[in-house]
């Protein structure tokens, strides 16, 4: 039987309702990558309709109700800032016409909405003359827009006009100052009509084309992503947009694969960016068996230059061409089958003690524990002080079922970082030996000596408060003592929030009068979101003083939150139109 909840999401799917949550932009695009059969696989799971989408890397969606509303989550970069994005998109428009007639064309086509009927209605009554004024009239006041039709223009020359669109795509790129994530919006329209002028150009056979105006075009983003504060990953958008373009136009071109290969290969090889350098996956298609083979030839021909670099070495280049050659050699020894070849490899860089760690991991993998633990125990000797080292070298020990000596680390390890995680590691593995008796009293002991100095040194940044033993207790499932503990020395909001929830059955008359001490908090934040979630928690609070029959204390608590906070004006009101 179907579940209330996916009917009301299967109701919810309809195309007006994508473009609604996704918008114009990403809802055009979405729409090319459902025509273009971008979307492997969409099916429900559970209340969910989840899907499998091709880009630069294959994406998961999910599409599922809440509160009413079509929301949707893509491991994409936008997908996961929350975004409604394209991929979200042909998900949901495939999953439409899956629904339908099986043979009606992917694309769903925008909804009619009345006030662009009315406008397609007055302009078709103008004479062509008027039209035309009316757009120069347009640029003149608009220069993005103005910049948009240009290139457009020079895009549906036969053959296109390549030297004019180069200056457009320069001058759509093109950042005078430093642009912060506030003003980046317009930025991003001229970088997505750039795309959709070369998706065009793509579409109308003029792939030979795309293949040079897109790297034309990652040679601008390059200049100009260190120029802007890309933190909601428009820039990244951006350039994925353009390595689709470019290998769906090599699809259509095939290019010689060798001379693709070495060409691609010199690209990243030059790029401070490593641009391109996913393509030996994703143009394996393209390059077929001899260009796959020469770009290995040139991988392997660079990274033999690379030096071999001793514990304590600097490796400035880590993260860019050296870290990219050697993942590329481990891809090819792996895809050979030959274990000792990887290792062989990942002895070439020893400079830190991660490598010494991925080293046993790959020797565990394969289920060689001894060699595993020789590596850690290397690496021990030039590191003592990678946490990462001692963690994979006590879960080794383990292994090897020397639990004495690895209980002795994970203890170390909970002295030097007190955190839930290692107090959860550490009780788990006494669990494991039936001596928690004698290191669970002994780690709480050392938590409540550890605040006491906190306090005693007045540090700002060590956490003093009783968060810590709260978090303990309520992973223990010992409720009445995280209470105590909270109510002893005090804890962080989102805890307080836990406990109450916790109490609400049992113990309203504890539980609002903490929604409302949260409340006071999100209000000083002084932002909207914060407004909101400080009326719900209030909201939170009066149906529970309703509940144990302390409503005036509710609104007496209430009126002092009123007058405090009386000149936030959209705080006051979200108050008024939550009824309080």
């Amino acid at each position: 039987m179907i579940s209330s909840s996916l009917k009301r999401l299967k109701e919810l799917l309809t195309a007006e309702n994508v473009l609604d949550a996704a918008g114009p932009v990403y809802f055009s695009r979405g729409e090319v990558y459902a025509e273009n059969g971008m979307v492997r696989s969409v099916h429900v799971d559970g209340e969910e309709i989840v899907g499998e989408v091709s880009g630069s890397d294959l994406y998961e969606t999910c599409l599922y109700e809440l509160g009413g509303e079509l929301e949707g989550s893509c491991t994409c970069p936008l997908g996961e800032r929350d975004e409604f994005c394209k991929h979200l998109v042909a998900t949901g428009l495939v999953w439409i016409k899956q629904q339908g007639n099986p043979s009606a064309p992917a694309s769903v086509k925008h909804p009619v909405v009345s006030d662009v009927t009315r406008l397609k209605k007055w302009l078709g009554e103008k004479k062509r003359e008027q039209l035309l004024d009316l757009i120069v009239e347009r640029c003149g006041e608009d220069g993005d827009f103005f910049e948009a039709l240009l290139i457009r223009a020079a895009a549906a020359k036969p053959g296109g006009d390549l030297k004019v669109i180069k200056q457009r795509i320069q001058q759509a790129y093109r950042i005078s100052d430093f642009i912060d994530w506030r003003n980046t919006h317009t930025y991003y329209y001229k970088l997505d009509q750039v795309a959709d002028t070369l998706r065009g150009m793509l579409n109308d056979g003029q792939a030979e084309a795309v293949i040079e105006l897109t790297e034309y075009a990652m040679k601008r983003w390059e200049t100009a992503i260190q120029c802007i504060d890309d933190s909601d990953g428009g820039m990244g958008m951006a350039l994925e947009e353009l390595h689709e373009l470019h290998l769906e136009a090599c699809r259509k071109v095939r290019p010689d694969p060798k001379k693709l290969a070495e060409h691609l290969f010199k690209t990243c090889l030059k790029s401070s960016w490593n641009l391109f350098s996913s393509v030996y996956g994703d143009y394996a298609d393209v390059f077929g068996e001899t260009g796959c083979a020469r770009y290995r030839d040139l991988v392997e021909t660079e990274w033999n230059q690379l030096p071999r670099l001793k514990p304590g070495d600097d490796n400035l280049s880590s993260y860019g061409t050296s870290g990219w050659l050697s993942k590329l050699m481990i891809q090819f020894a792996k895809e050979d089958g030959d274990f000792e070849r990887e290792l062989e490899i990942m002895q070439r860089d020893l400079s830190n003690g991660w490598n010494f760690c991925q080293l046993a991991e790959r020797c565990e993998e394969e289920n060689q524990v001894g060699r595993a633990v020789e590596w850690v125990e290397q690496g021990l000797r030039h590191f003592q002080n990678d946490t990462r080292l001692h963690e994979k070298c006590a879960e080794l020990y383990w292994k090897q079922r020397r639990f004495d000596e690895a209980l002795g680390i994970f203890w170390a390890l909970f002295e030097k970082n007190q955190t839930l995680e290692s107090y959860m590691r550490l009780v788990n593995r006494a669990k494991e030996r039936k001596c928690l008796d004698a290191w669970r009293p002994q780690a709480l002991d050392s938590i409540r000596v550890a605040m006491a100095a906190g306090r005693q040194k007045k540090e700002r940044r060590v956490r003093t408060d009783h968060s810590l033993l709260v978090s303990i207790f309520l992973w223990e499932g010992d409720i009445e003592a995280a209470w105590r503990e909270a109510n002893e020395g005090g804890c962080a909001d989102g805890l307080w929030l836990k406990l109450a929830a916790k109490r609400e059955v049992d113990s309203p008359e504890d539980s609002f009068p903490v929604y409302l001490h949260v409340a006071e908090h999100c209000v000083q934040q002084k932002d909207n979101d914060a407004y909101h979630s400080a009326v719900k928690r209030i909201r939170q609070a009066k149906t529970l003083a309703e509940r144990c029959g302390q409503l005036d204390e509710f609104t007496t608590h209430l009126e002092t939150i009123r007058t405090t906070h009386k000149p936030k004006r959209n705080f006051m009101k979200y108050l008024a139109e939550a009824g309080l």
